[in-house]
């Protein structure tokens, strides 16, 4: 098989696999490729018939008919997929690929609603409609036959609850994922996220009550690997932190009902040093994900549904993927999935 050819050429050097769009300004990191249009999609979530999805539309030279939807997690927007230098859209872009790096409600320049109002269920509502649009035509004025939806840590879980409730995307990516969040992580969890009124980030202390961060020697803790955290990456995640709410949190356990109810293709994708998931069998022997294989076998059982399920493991990676120094690696072996399952 193709893919499993390609995931084999991945592991050789050093990784194991197993928006009616409204464009507007194009954003400042984004400047160097005209390509990417800053788009806007009305949906109805959240106590809001007249919110929009804001997002960056990619599009490489030639038409192609399947877009990768991109979902950033808790404290990051679209940056996280199309950061500067570490660009996962540019990167697909350049290989004949189309991206949305959209932002979630209440983040980005997506549309503030009442934060008690934004659940994981809100969000995977409001990408269902952006899902929708894009297979309408209604976003940059194409037409998607095929959607596959790529989730960030939170992002993942959102993807989750929308693969699973809808049945709409012809393939689904989970990174910064697994069933088995780390105890230590969950415990640091109610530290490090704090109050945007109470964080000390001009940016965000006008936002309402409800709004969560995480500050920056934070995220490096709990982003990154210790020996893989490049200080001006590390900086440009702190300068360009956004949110998540206390409900979208609350709300984000229901993930674990959801895995069996996926049909869809489902690639799972973690770093061997993450410190927030794990790998199985049970909690309380929880083990780093070291390979392929064991994040497979700890998976397996809660994905019977799927009708594939690919796993891989970034050696040297933290939670980040996007933002270890392995991103290469990592980006050639996502676009290298999503090859696959985009015909």
């Amino acid at each position: 098989m193709k893919i499993a050819r390609s995931i084999r050429r991945c592991a050789v050097v050093g990784s194991i696999l197993l928006i009616s769009g409204m464009i507007v300004s194009t954003p400042a990191w984004a400047d160097e490729q005209a390509s990417c249009q800053e788009v806007s999609v009305p949906v109805a979530v959240a106590g809001d018939a007249h919110a929009r999805i804001a997002g960056s539309l990619c599009l490489p030279e030639e038409r192609v008919d399947a877009i990768q939807v991109l979902v950033p997690g808790a404290t990051y927007n679209r940056i996280y997929w199309d950061f500067p230098e570490r660009s996962y859209a540019r990167y697909a872009q350049d290989h004949g690929q189309a991206t949305l790096a959209m932002d979630r409600l209440d983040t980005g320049r997506s549309t503030q609603v009442d934060p008690q109002l934004v659940t994981v269920q809100a969000d995977a509502s409001s990408i269902h409609q952006v899902i929708d649009a894009l297979r309408a035509g209604k976003v940059g004025g194409q037409r998607f036959s095929r959607v596959l939806l790529a989730g960030h840590s939170l992002g993942s879980i959102v993807a989750v609850d929308e693969a699973a409730t809808y049945h709409d995307v012809d393939a689904l990516a989970l990174t910064g994922f697994s069933h088995f969040p780390r105890a230590s992580f969950l415990a640091a969890v109610p530290v490090i996220l704090k109050p945007t009124q109470t964080d000390g980030d001009p940016r965000l202390a006008n936002r309402p009550v409800g709004e969560l961060t995480i500050d920056g020697p934070d995220r490096k803790k709990s982003f990154y690997a210790p020996d893989d955290a490049d200080p001006k990456v590390v900086a440009t995640d702190a300068a360009t932190k956004d949110t998540l709410t206390a409900n979208e949190l609350t709300s984000f356990p229901t993930y674990q009902l959801d895995m069996n109810r996926v049909t869809a293709p489902t690639l799972i994708a973690v770093g061997n040093k993450d410190a927030a998931f794990g790998c199985g069998p049970a909690v309380v022997t929880l083990a780093d994900c070291s390979n392929q294989q064991v994040l497979r076998t700890s998976e397996q059982p809660y994905f019977t549904n799927a009708r594939t399920l690919d796993t891989y493991v970034q050696q040297g990676s933290g939670h980040d993927l996007n933002l270890s120094n392995h991103y290469r690696q990592w980006f050639d072996a996502l676009s290298t999935w999503a090859a696959h399952h985009s015909h």
